[in-house]
């Protein structure tokens, strides 16, 4: 529920803009049916995510996505190696 400042790089500047055209005054980021994300439907499209991608490892024989990977966890992770580069 709090206001949130998001680095948004040059070539993401004119997507921004269109977004905050559209909905100038709620959330940018929505799903597919319109609605902002919310902490539920972010994990479950993760789970999804990750179900998807351990069917497509087995089907190649290799490792999946560990269970303890979350939604933090994987913008954690992207964050640390961001900063790190």
């Amino acid at each position: 529920g709090e206001d949130r400042l998001v680095y948004v790089s040059d070539e993401l500047v004119p997507l921004a803009r269109k977004l905050i055209a559209t909905q100038p005054a709620g959330p940018l980021f929505r799903n597919e049916s319109g609605s902002p994300w919310s902490n539920v439907t972010l994990c479950a499209r993760m789970t999804s995510i990750k179900r998807a991608a351990n069917r497509a490892a087995e089907a190649r024989g290799e490792p999946g996505v560990r269970k303890a990977v979350t939604a933090y966890s994987y913008r954690h992770g992207f964050v640390t190696r961001w900063v790190g580069e």
